[in-house]
C-alpha cells in the first residue's frame, strides 16, 4: 500500500469512527456539498481533536477537500493547532455522504494561519462562468441530490450552450428531482430524437413519465428502449417503475399482468426483487 493509499484509508477510517453531534464550539448541521468554498470542521475524533479543511469542487474529479491539519480546544475553549501540513497538501475526493460537518468560523481563522480562500483554490478557477463549469457544479450537486442548486448550474450552462454534451439529461434528473416532471419529459424527448438510443435518457424519461400519470406512454417507452438500446443496464429499473406506478395507484389487475410479463427482467436484474415482495403481499392486503 502506497502512502497516497495510506492516507485515504485513515482518512475513511477517520470518518467512519467519528460521532455526528454538535461538540461544544461547532455545529455539525452541514453536509460537505453545502460547504463548497468554505473552511469545514470535521467531528471530534477519538482522541479529542478535530480535523479541518478546505471544501472546493475540481471540475475534474468533482467535490473534494483539502486536509490542513488538526487542532484541540484547551480548558479555556481556545484553540490549539496540532498538526498542519505545510510539505504537500493532502486532498479527499468527496463520494456523496450523509456526515454532518461544521463551518469553520471566520474569527478563528487567525488561530491556525488560515485565510478565508487559500492561494492555491486560483488554480481551480481559471474556466470560471464557463459552459463546462456550471455544467460540472450542477453534475456535482445533482449527485449530491442537491437538485435546485444543480439546476440553477445547469440552467447557466444552457444559455451558454444548449447543445453541450450530456446536459439535456442531467437539467432533466434536476427536473425530475425537482418534480418538474413535464418540464423533463419536454427536454428528453428532444434529446431522443437526435439520440434515439441512449439508454439513459429513456431511463429519465420512463421516470417522468411515470411520475406524472403518464403510464400507457411509460409502457411505449419501455417497449421502444427494450428494441433500440444495446445498453439494457436500465431495463429492469424501467420496468420497475411501470410496475411501482400501478402499485401506487392500486390497480392490482394491471400489477399482476405487468409483473408476470416482466418476470424475467427482474429476475434477471435482482435488485428489485426484494421491494417487489413486500408490493406483493401489500396489494394482497
Amino acid at each position: 500500500m502506497n502512502k497516497g493509499q495510506l492516507r485515504k484509508w485513515i482518512f475513511l477510517l477517520m470518518l467512519i469512527g467519528q460521532a455526528v453531534v454538535a461538540q461544544g464550539t461547532f455545529e455539525f448541521n452541514k453536509k460537505f456539498i453545502n460547504c463548497e468554498e468554505k473552511w469545514v470542521v470535521l467531528p471530534i475524533s477519538k482522541d479529542s481533536s478535530y480535523v479541518y479543511g478546505f471544501v472546493y469542487i475540481d471540475t475534474q474529479a468533482g467535490l473534494a477537500i483539502d486536509i490542513k491539519g488538526s487542532f484541540k480546544m484547551d480548558a479555556q475553549d481556545k484553540l490549539v493547532s496540532i498538526k498542519e501540513n505545510t510539505t504537500s497538501r493532502i486532498v479527499h475526493r468527496l463520494e456523496p455522504n450523509t456526515m454532518q460537518v461544521a463551518i469553520f468560523p471566520e474569527d478563528k481563522f487567525a488561530a491556525l494561519q488560515i485565510t478565508k480562500t487559500p492561494e492555491w483554490l486560483a488554480v481551480y478557477k481559471t474556466d470560471e462562468n464557463t459552459v463546462q463549469r456550471f455544467f460540472r457544479k450542477g453534475f456535482v450537486y445533482n449527485a449530491w441530490n442537491e437538485c435546485v442548486l444543480g439546476l440553477s448550474f445547469l440552467e447557466k450552462a444552457q444559455k451558454l450552450n444548449p447543445a453541450y454534451k450530456g446536459l439535456a439529461t442531467e437539467l432533466a434528473f434536476s427536473y425530475n428531482c425537482a418534480g418538474r416532471y413535464s418540464d423533463a419529459i419536454k427536454i428528453l424527448e428532444q434529446s431522443l430524437q437526435e439520440n434515439p438510443a441512449d439508454a439513459y435518457t429513456h431511463k429519465e424519461l420512463i421516470y417522468a413519465q411515470t411520475k406524472s400519470g403518464q403510464i400507457d406512454k411509460a409502457i411505449v417507452s419501455c417497449q421502444r428502449s427494450l428494441k433500440v438500446c444495446k445498453d439494457q443496464t436500465y431495463a429492469a429499473e424501467n420496468s420497475f417503475q411501470v410496475l411501482h406506478a400501478y402499485f401506487t395507484n392500486k390497480d392490482h389487475s394491471n400489477f399482476d399482468k405487468w409483473l408476470a410479463s416482466n418476470d424475467e427482467l427482474f429476475n434477471k436484474d435482482k435488485r428489485f426483487l426484494p421491494i417487489i415482495e413486500q408490493m406483493k403481499n401489500q396489494v394482497k392486503n
